[in-house]
């Protein structure tokens, strides 16, 4: 992204990420790069909350949200 931020805008309209460990603020991301995260990518993250409710997250970069309990009764 850092190294082609203009080709990946027109191409990628969504990112899907599931309990990553990304971290833009220990690279050379610049604002825009930020706020295309915030506006595009979505990291589902282990959660006993129900699906989709909003995870805090300690760095503002993209949106977390529960990835759901996900469990099956035997």
């Amino acid at each position: 992204m850092i190294q082609r931020e203009a080709d990946v805008k027109s191409k990628v309209t969504a990112v899907a990420l599931t309990d990553s460990v990304h971290n833009v603020w220990h690279q050379e991301a610049g604002k825009t790069i930020r706020e295309w995260m915030r506006e595009n990518c979505c990291n589902w993250v282990s959660s006993s909350e129900p699906l989709d409710t909003s995870v805090e997250s300690m760095l503002p970069d993209c949106p977390r949200v529960s990835a759901g309990m996900g469990l099956v009764e035997v």
